[in-house]
């Protein structure tokens, strides 16, 4: 949840600086500026979804390479 907060955070301040810059007419005129305002809100949905499992997948690796779960004890992604 708090990714995505950023992700509509970091899309309004976005925004809010393109308008300042370009001013209304210009946001009409780039045709760049709506892609990275709905790719940030994108992004702040995507990155929890990905976070999860990478992170699983980094904690597995490690205990199977140091032969110690010491470091994943509280993760529910390794069943003992």
């Amino acid at each position: 949840m708090l990714y995505t907060l950023f992700g509509l955070t970091a899309a309004a301040l976005f925004g809010i600086g393109a308008y300042n810059v370009y001013g209304l007419d210009g946001l009409m005129e780039h045709a760049w500026i709506e892609p990275v305002f709905w790719s940030l809100i994108a992004a702040g949905v995507i990155v929890p979804l990905v976070e999860h499992p990478v992170r699983c997948k980094l904690c597995a690796l490690s205990a199977h390479f140091k032969s110690t779960r010491a470091l994943c004890q509280g993760s529910p992604c390794l069943h003992a």
